[in-house]
């Protein structure tokens, strides 16, 4: 959330303990950002890697194309496929 300038002089304007608050709550803020960082970090090295020790997955057509003499049945009606003429 950005903090819009009239939210910060209210934060101001409110004295010293609410400006403290404010910059303590902000510096939480800050931290959980460098630890995501860290860990978006640690996750792209990881997939760096493993992109390049493992072999190219199939794609998506690949995988649907059937190994010869396992086939099913095919369907010869269309229509049949997408429930056309059931009851």
């Amino acid at each position: 959330m950005k903090l819009t300038r009239g939210e910060a002089e209210t934060i101001y304007d409110a004295g010293k303990e609410r400006v403290v608050e404010a910059l303590l709550e902000m510096s939480v803020g800050l931290e959980q950002i460098e630890v995501l960082k860290r860990r978006i970090e640690e996750l792209e090295r990881q997939l760096k890697q493993n992109s390049h020790a493992e072999p190219q997955s199939q794609t998506a057509v690949e995988r649907r194309i059937p190994q010869a003499g396992t086939e099913e049945p095919a369907e010869t009606d269309g229509a049949a496929q997408w429930g056309a003429g059931r009851a």
